[in-house]
C-alpha cells in the first residue's frame, strides 16, 4: 500500500511539473503576442499638434487636459486607443472645442487653419480601430 501511495505521489508531481511547464510556455506565447505595435505621430500632425496641443496635452501640461489626451504617452496607447484619441481630435478641432476658447483668444496662432484641420483628420481618417 505505501509503494502505491509513493508511486501515485511521484506521478502527481511529474503531472504537476508537466503542467507549469505548460503554463509557462502559454503565458510567455501569449506575453509576445501582447507586443504592441503603434504608429508614431506623422511630421504634418506633429507640427499642427505642437503649435496647437502640447502646450496642454503633453507633459508637463494640463491634468484634465493630459488625462483626455497626453501626447507625450502616444506611443504608449494601442493602435485602437490611437485611432480612438485621433478621431476624437479631429471631432474636437472640427467643432472648434480645440484648442479652447480662453487658449484660442490668449494664442490666436494656435488655432489650426482649414488645411491644417483637414490634415489632422484625413490622419485621423486613416488610423484603424479595429487592430
Amino acid at each position: 500500500m505505501m509503494k502505491k501511495l509513493k508511486l501515485m505521489a511521484v506521478v502527481f508531481l511529474c503531472f504537476l511539473f508537466i503542467m507549469a511547464l505548460k503554463i509557462d510556455s502559454v503565458s510567455t506565447q501569449s506575453a509576445k503576442n501582447v507586443i504592441r505595435v503603434t504608429e508614431p505621430i506623422p511630421a504634418d500632425v506633429m507640427n499642427i499638434t505642437d503649435k496647437s496641443c502640447v502646450m496642454c496635452h503633453a507633459i508637463p501640461g494640463k491634468g484634465f487636459a493630459l488625462a483626455n489626451l497626453n501626447l507625450s504617452k502616444w506611443d504608449k496607447y494601442s493602435l485602437a486607443k490611437q485611432a480612438k484619441k485621433a478621431k476624437k481630435m479631429c471631432k474636437m478641432i472640427t467643432q472648434g472645442r480645440m484648442p479652447p476658447k480662453k487658449i484660442r483668444n490668449k494664442y490666436p496662432d494656435s488655432v489650426p487653419t482649414k488645411a491644417e484641420i483637414k490634415i489632422i483628420c484625413d490622419w485621423s481618417k486613416s488610423l484603424r480601430a479595429d487592430n
